[in-house]
């Protein structure tokens, strides 16, 4: 029986999915250079980019000489958490008590190049910043997945 909880992990599951596909295939259909259909689509990703990251050439990935439409970092937290959801939906996670301590301790490779970064005393690159957010991005996928497989206040520890 599909209940609101599944329908929304489901739905949070897909869209994440979709998501992550659409920011590595939006580039790769603007290099197209064809079909009309196929560039539209591509602008998409590009817009709702603009709106959650800076977008900055020299901190993105380029596919075919055209830039991602999110930064590396962002890239791969969106990657890596649509990687862990759907993890987490195959593998049935719950969630113990020991995910804040997860969530702080994969919270420090991005925070870490990002403060250096903002510091002005080093500079990643694109392929580490993405790779400092991985951590991050899975914890906060798994989490989200297990945190809406228990009802409202409940605590669940893995049995």
């Amino acid at each position: 029986m599909s209940t609101p909880a599944s329908r929304l992990r489901a739905a949070l599951v897909a869209l994440s999915v979709v998501w992550a596909a659409a920011v590595v295939a939006a580039p790769l259909a603007r290099a197209g250079h064809g079909h009309w259909g196929v560039e539209a689509f591509a602008t998409v990703p590009y817009l709702v980019g603009t709106r959650i990251c800076h977008q900055r050439p020299e901190r993105s990935f380029h596919t075919q000489g055209v830039a991602w439409p999110v930064c590396g970092r962002c890239a791969g937290l969106y990657l890596s958490g649509a990687t862990a959801l759907l993890a987490a939906a195959v593998m049935r996670s719950r969630r113990d008590r020991r995910f804040s301590a997860l969530l702080a301790v994969a919270a420090v490779p991005t925070m870490a190049t990002w403060g250096l970064e903002a510091a002005g005393l080093w500079d990643p690159g694109t392929g580490l910043r993405a790779l400092a957010a991985v951590p991050l991005g899975l914890a906060i996928g798994w989490t989200l997945h297990a945190a809406l497989e228990e009802g409202p206040g409940e605590t669940g520890q893995r049995s």
